[in-house]
C-alpha cells in the first residue's frame, strides 16, 4: 500500500465559498473544473479502479481561508 499526503480536496461547500468570498475569478474556475479536487465519490471511484494500492490523507486545498477575506 501507498500513502498519498501530497493532494488536496475542495468540499463543495468550501467552494461554494470560494466563489462567494474570493477577488480572484481565474481561481474559482480552475478549481471547479477540477472534478477529482470536489467530487470525492468520483475520486474514490478513480482511486479504486486505477490505483487501488493507493491510500490518501486528505488535505484542504489553496486558497486557505484566511487568504479569502479579512479577520
Amino acid at each position: 500500500m501507498k500513502i498519498d499526503i501530497f493532494n488536496h480536496v475542495m468540499p463543495m461547500r468550501y467552494l461554494e465559498m470560494l466563489k462567494t468570498h474570493s477577488k480572484d475569478p481565474g481561481i474559482v474556475k480552475r478549481m471547479s473544473n477540477l472534478r477529482m479536487l470536489w467530487d470525492i465519490e468520483a475520486r474514490v471511484k478513480m482511486l479504486d479502479e486505477k490505483f487501488p494500492d493507493v491510500q490518501q490523507v486528505l488535505t484542504l486545498a489553496l486558497p486557505s481561508p484566511e487568504l479569502l477575506g479579512g479577520p
